[in-house]
């Protein structure tokens, strides 16, 4: 807004002249005293100044243009609308700010029994998301617009997913408690992720990484082996107990307790795994950074063992079902992710690494080593 003064003569009395253009016409305003004129400028300007800080985002543009053009339609303003939505829908409403609301929700997922993990990794995200968008602001208040500009920061897609989650869970919940009136992330549409093929471990890749868990981290036996053979998650891992491996019956036994889908399932020890188990080592299986670097192969990603299992499993026994039911995945997805990646020879070879063989590679190797000339 564009505000000027100026001196004028009004009936042969000088005064000065305020003027800026609003509504679509000059509004003028005149004072005898020059500071009082001044102070009447610069107000306009800060007001005009927040005007443009707070200008909408195109997404609330068109929102509220469409607003208006339905107003039009039926025959009453924006603000009648506004005042009606006060009076019926949003007196129900329990005005609550985000701050509250959030210690809300995380004391009802903690009374709900959510592991401590999950559970901080939710009062994380959502304090930061508290932190940038302001304690005191009414959860009601928040707009689809103000959250669809918190995750504008060049994100990859699954970021953005993850935050649509969480943010998506809590602004349920606030709607259950009458806190908004709809969930404003159901509408920002997620972003589209490209299909990541699983890449299974080599036969080579594992017998080494077994090999040097055997020569290097001998405690690591088990979070390894029950990892490769077995398909466990690392939560899962960190809640077994030898009290859940029944070498006799042959099976690992996963309570619901310490499934991470809270759904009890039982998984065949096969022959390899049963001799490497009896090998000893350490349940609760916890392999530490420190730990895991010096036996984990270049390269490799999160969840890699597991998925190593889902392949060969499904290529040598030739079973979706029987390998969904063991690794605790859905059959679609199982059947729709890990088919064909490797044939059956192949994979038969990667249930054929026990320690006798791992081992025996090791003691070659220790031979030929023995047997080489001393240099000269």
């Amino acid at each position: 807004m564009k505000v000027t003064l100026r001196r004028i003569e009004d009936g042969g009395n000088p005064v000065w002249q305020v003027r800026y253009w609003q509504g679509g016409r000059y509004v003028r305003k005149q004072f005898r005293d020059r500071g009082a004129a001044e102070s009447h400028r610069e107000l306009l300007e800060q007001e005009s100044d927040s005007v443009r800080r707070e200008e909408l985002p195109p997404s609330e543009k068109l929102s509220l243009l469409s607003a208006h053009r339905r107003a039009i339609a039926g025959g009453y303003s924006l603000a009648q609308a506004c005042d009606v939505y006060e009076r019926t829908v949003g007196s129900s409403l329990k005005r609550i700010g985000l701050g509250e609301a959030i210690c809300e929700f995380l004391a009802a997922k903690a009374s709900k029994g959510l592991r401590p993990r999950s559970l901080g990794d939710l009062e994380v995200r959502l304090n930061r998301f508290k932190v940038k968008v302001g304690e005191a602001v009414q959860v009601s208040s928040i707009p689809t617009s103000r959250i669809e500009s918190f995750m504008e920061r060049g994100w990859e897609a699954q970021t953005r997913i993850n935050w649509l989650v969480v943010l998506g869970n809590f602004f349920r919940w606030c709607v259950r408690r009458r806190y908004v009136l709809a969930n404003p992330v159901s509408e920002i549409e997620r972003p589209l992720l490209e299909p990541e093929q699983p890449r299974p471990l080599t036969v080579e890749q594992c017998s080494k990484i077994l090999l040097d868990t055997c020569s290097m981290k001998p405690q690591l036996i088990p979070y390894v082996s029950i990892s490769l053979f077995a398909g466990l998650r690392n939560s899962e891992l960190s809640r077994l107990t030898w009290n859940d491996v029944d070498l006799n019956q042959g099976v690992i036994r996963v309570e619901a307790g310490k499934a991470k889908t809270r759904s009890r399932r039982v998984v065949t020890i096969q022959t390899n795994l049963k001799e490497w188990l009896a090998m000893g080592g350490r349940l609760p299986a916890r392999a530490t950074k420190a730990e895991w670097i010096k036996i984990r192969p270049e390269g490799y990603k999160v969840d890699q063992m597991r998925r190593t299992f889902c392949t060969y499993h499904l290529a040598a026994f030739g079973s979706a079902a029987k390998t969904a039911l063991e690794a605790g995945h859905r059959e679609a997805v199982l059947f729709r992710h890990y088919r064909g990646i490797t044939d059956e020879a192949y994979a038969l070879t990667f249930w054929d690494l026990s320690p006798k063989k791992v081992l025996g590679l090791l003691c070659g190797e220790a031979s030929e080593n023995s047997h080489e000339a001393p240099h000269q």
